[in-house]
This record gives C-alpha cells, structure tokens and sequence, in this order.
C-alpha cells in the first residue's frame, strides 16, 4: 500500500512538473505572423532587413527578440527594436508616437485590445528613468510583451 502512494505522489509530481514546463513555454507566445494583417506584413519583411543591417542584431539576436528572451544587456538587440519603432515611422526619436500609424499597422483581430497597451507602454518607456533611446524602447517593448505575451508582435 506504501509504494502505490509513493508511486501515485511521484506521478502526481511529474504531471505537476510537465505542467508547469508547458506553461512557461505558452508564455513566450507571441502573435503568429499570418495574424499580422495585410499593412504590417507589407512592412514587416523590408524593416528587418534594414534594421538587422543597421543594428547589427544577427539571425540569433533577432530569434531571441521575437522569443522575448529580452537581454537587458544585448546593444545590437536594443538597435533592432528601436530601428523597428523608428523606421516605420511610429516613434521619433523625442518619443512622440504616430497613433494614427499604430492603428494602420496594427493587426485588425487584435487593435481593439492592443492600442491602449501600446500607448500605455510607450508613456512607460518615455518616463523611464533611462537616459537612451534604445533603452526607452527595450523598458516599452518589454512593457508590451509582459502585458499580453500572447499578442507580442515582433518581426
């Protein structure tokens, strides 16, 4: 009788354990690129290339971005989001945000929901207490990403 519940609590621990694993691979699940609607895919592929040239964020660096596997001390990743922001014209470099781009560019299934995260986020980044750009942009995309992980746009 002893082994069965020795047995069952190892079980039981396991399944726990697998839960639990799975769980936290849900959490770095972001939005899939065929949910991006058809303005952001039109912009999308052109502004990776161009910001992994100018940043220096490599295939590596740009798979940990879009994993949200944020590196708080990754320069050339820092470059690539704020190339991504800047380049597309939704941001300027004194932080003023382009609303009327955001929703534009914003996926159709999830604009309703993600607008007001968005500009929530980029008054975050601005009143950070960081002194960088590509800071400011690391503290807003990270924002963005832990408030709705499953919405996280990264291309």
């Amino acid at each position: 009788m002893v082994f069965f519940f020795q047995r069952f609590k190892m079980e039981a621990m396991w399944g726990i354990l697998t839960f639990a694993l799975l769980l936290s691979a849900v959490s770095t699940v972001k939005l899939p690129r065929k949910d991006f609607g058809d303005n952001l895919t039109a912009v999308a592929k052109d502004l990776h290339k161009k910001c992994m040239v100018t940043s220096g964020c490599l295939t590596e660096c740009v798979r940990k971005i879009k994993a949200a596997e944020f590196d708080p001390d990754s320069i050339p990743s820092k470059k690539y989001v704020a190339c991504l922001w800047t380049a597309s014209g939704l941001l300027t470099k004194g932080f003023e945000l382009n609303s009327t781009l955001l929703e534009e560019l914003m996926p159709p299934t999830i604009s309703n929901e993600e607008i007001p995260t968005y500009l929530k986020c980029v008054e975050e980044g601005k009143n950070s207490a960081e002194k960088k750009f590509r800071d400011k942009i690391f503290v807003t995309t990270k924002c963005i990403y832990d408030t709705d992980p499953e919405k996280y746009i990264m291309f």
